[in-house]
């Protein structure tokens, strides 16, 4: 008897000793397939974070088709005070640089013509452009890039332009190479933008667009003709042409680098590109742009005034760059009414000669007297000397 419970005492021992070490294995099971399954969450949350973050970084380019590198982050406080606005804005911004995708040799305060003509000498309205805004900024460089493969730069007007003026450089624009790297390149590939309506206003638009966004030079079109300096210009200015909901023109544009306005408006002018509609890629969609960056600031209105408020941009009155309207271009060339436009200039820092309207009209007749060729005579004497002497192109 005493063998027997000693037999089964020993038995429960080592059961008690198999269920302790069953029970330790368990417990060890149990904390590690815990600790896994936590360790598992966790990193599934970082990986969603990271992933978050990422997305939130890159969308402003990304979505728009742009190569991404990493871009440095540079905060700077900028209080906005220029000579060319009717309204002062004080502002302080956050910008992430983009990253470069264009080859252009330009800098933030570059004033940039856009020729995309393709052809290889730019008209003697477009070299008084030129010449008015070299002219009265002899500190800031004047660039005119065209899509020509041998833009003439040493020879004919605009290479004794050079001479005179040393700040104006001419630079090829390779529109393949550029748009080929963006969201646009769809457009290109199927040739909407090659079969445009308005082909040239169009190109010239998205070019503006995109090289604003990478440089953020002050973008100017042809048959702007300045008046007065804009050394002291800074950005973020946008000109007004009518106080409206479309008022908004990118005639004269300047806009930092990497704004979020211009990427709205590129984003919008890839999706809703209509090559039949002459306002789809311009000063529509850049009104609309920054409607919706606004949209929080401009108290439930869509009308765009210099009373307009919008953080890091300033809106300028219609008289800072467009004193004569469009639909008054006539005024330029009457001469009964010369002394009308000349008033309508007065304060004005630019003029939009409307090139599109007024490029075939001769300026220089004898015995005529209007402001055009008043105009052009004292902001541009070196092209209006060639132009009075019958040498127009």
């Amino acid at each position: 008897m005493g063998e027997t419970r000693t037999e089964e005492r020993k038995n429960n021992d080592i059961m008690q000793a198999y269920s302790l070490q069953c029970r330790s294995v368990l417990a060890r099971a149990t904390s590690l397939v815990s600790g896994r399954f936590i360790s598992t969450l966790l990193n599934f949350v970082l990986i969603a974070l990271i992933v978050y973050m990422t997305f939130d970084i890159m969308a402003g380019l990304t979505i728009m088709g742009f190569s991404y590198i990493r871009p440095t982050t540079t905060t700077t406080t900028t209080t906005t005070t220029t000579t060319v606005e009717s309204t002062t804005t004080t502002t302080t911004t956050t910008t992430k640089a983009p990253s470069p995708t264009l080859t252009l040799n330009i800098t933030n305060n570059t004033f940039l013509f856009i020729d995309v003509s393709g052809k290889p000498d730019l008209t003697f309205r477009q070299l008084c452009s030129l010449e008015s805004f070299a002219r009265l900024h002899q500190h800031r460089n004047v660039v005119v890039a065209m899509n020509n493969e041998f833009p003439t730069t040493t020879s004919g007007p605009i290479g004794n332009l050079r001479k005179i003026y040393p700040n104006l450089r001419v630079e090829a624009l390779d529109m393949k190479q550029m748009l080929g790297k963006t969201s646009f390149k769809y457009l290109l590939r199927e040739g909407h933008l090659q079969s445009s309506t308005f082909r040239e206003n169009h190109l010239r638009d998205v070019l503006a667009a995109l090289i604003s966004l990478d440089y953020g030079a002050f973008v100017v079109d042809f048959g702007v003709i300045a008046l007065k300096s804009m050394a002291e210009a800074t950005p973020s200015l946008v000109g007004l042409q009518e106080y409206s909901p479309v008022g908004a023109a990118m005639d004269v544009m300047y806009l930092a680098r990497g704004h979020r306005i211009t990427k709205k408006l590129v984003y919008m002018m890839a999706e809703e590109f209509q090559g039949s509609f002459f306002g789809r890629s311009g000063g529509f969609l850049l009104s609309q742009a920054i409607i919706r960056y606004c949209r929080r600031h401009l108290n439930g209105t869509a009308v765009l005034t210099p009373n307009s408020y919008c953080p890091s941009i300033t809106f300028l009155n219609k008289e800072t760059f467009y004193p004569i309207p469009k639909e008054n271009w006539k005024l330029l060339f009457r001469e009964s009414k010369f002394n009308e436009s000349i008033e309508l200039m007065r304060d004005s820092y630019a003029v939009n000669t409307w090139l599109e309207k007024t490029k075939n009209i001769p300026i220089f007749i004898d015995g005529k007297k209007h402001a055009m060729a008043a105009l052009m005579s004292k902001k541009c004497p070196g092209i209006s000397g060639l132009m009075s002497r019958g040498i127009e192109n």
